[in-house]
């Protein structure tokens, strides 16, 4: 760490829990110190500017790394003597041992005997270690010390945003630095009930994840639900709104930190309306008989006339003149043409 000097400064600050890790809101996580233990070291660096980060915190509640991808919301730096100027930053590892700073808070000044909350708007993802960038003409810092376990990064000079990536130029086992961050995780779905509907909408769908608070917006697809209500943090009912079509979206919730990735638990089918069947014919109407059209007989010999005729869906009726052979209809009733019931007699004259 260049010049370290560890000089026992002794502060009893008697520092409650009131602002562990294990009290921060709901759907919130923690990330750092508990800030429960009392300080008892003061640190100073070489140079004017330094970042640090405790990568293994001291405590069973302790969080290093964050767990969840989100935005932080507030953070918390213990009593240090001096007019330092404080940074939260977001270090991100790229797999070697290096960090790169993605983001930082502006400048805060802090109290010399009790622990300040800031609050911030920082993005940060699972994986990321949270970092302070201290600024003066002299950076020092106060900590607690003697904790087994305890190790602190250091680089020396602080990193500058979206720089490359550096190995901590120090690190030091048995300190940890009084700081600590809320981070607020995105929201994240992992089934909704039932997973398909109608096209034309109103199916009340059950969401089920975590981290719903502050619930913004519930949409199907690019749609927004037709109205949601938040249940708890795991639990919303939205109503799904009409499609313009049949087929799979993504249901995503949105809060105040920003929208659920999309996947396959989140998804919802809308389905097409069924066909409608053509009604099955009745046995009476397969059985109906067709009518009689009445067909023209004229010149037709009277064998001749009953096959038309029964093709026509009439028959022969009363015959006057002559049955004789080669004999042929001279006149009909009814008239040529003239549609009757089923079966309907045709009247014929022969000659």
């Amino acid at each position: 760490m260049g010049k370290l000097r560890l000089a026992a400064a002794l502060i009893a600050l008697g520092l409650t829990a009131l602002l562990a890790p294990g009290n921060a809101a709901a759907g919130t996580v923690t990330l750092g110190s508990e800030l429960i233990t009392p300080q008892t070291m003061t640190t100073i660096f070489s140079g004017s500017t330094v970042t640090v980060a405790n990568p293994e915190p001291l405590g069973p509640r302790t969080v290093a790394f964050s767990p969840v991808d989100g935005r932080i919301v507030r953070w918390r730096l213990g009593p240090q003597s001096g007019s330092d100027e404080y940074r939260l930053t977001v270090l991100r590892p790229d797999g070697s041992g290096a960090y790169t700073a993605i983001a930082t808070s502006d400048p805060e000044r802090a109290s010399s005997t009790a622990i300040e909350v800031f609050t911030t708007a920082l993005p940060i993802e699972a994986g990321d270690l949270i970092g302070l960038n201290v600024q003066s003409t002299e950076a020092h810092a106060q900590v607690h010390a003697g904790g087994a376990g305890a190790v602190q990064f250091a680089w020396v000079p602080s990193l500058g945003i979206g720089g490359p990536a550096a190995a901590p130029t120090t690190t030091v086992g048995g300190i940890e630095f009084d700081f600590n961050a809320d981070v607020q995780p995105t929201p994240e779905v992992s089934l909704v009930s039932p997973s398909s509907g109608p096209v034309g909408g109103g199916t009340a769908v059950t969401i089920v994840g975590r981290d719903f608070s502050q619930v913004s917006g519930v949409t199907f697809g690019s749609t927004p639900a037709s109205s949601f209500a938040v249940l708890a943090e795991d639990r919303i009912v939205a109503v799904a709104p009409p499609a313009t079509g049949a087929g799979p979206v993504d249901v995503t919730v949105t809060n105040a930190v920003g929208a659920s990735a999309a996947g396959s638990a989140d998804r919802f089918t809308y389905l097409a309306p069924a066909p409608v069947a053509a009604p099955t014919p009745t046995a009476q109407t397969q059985a109906a008989p067709r009518g009689c059209t009445v067909p023209r007989l004229t010149d037709k010999t009277l064998p001749a006339s009953r096959r038309i005729l029964s093709r026509s869906g009439c028959r022969l009726g009363a015959v006057r003149g002559h049955r004789q052979a080669g004999k042929k209809v001279t006149r009909q009733s009814p008239r040529p043409g003239v549609v009757r019931p089923p079966g309907w007699a045709v009247n014929v004259t022969i000659r």
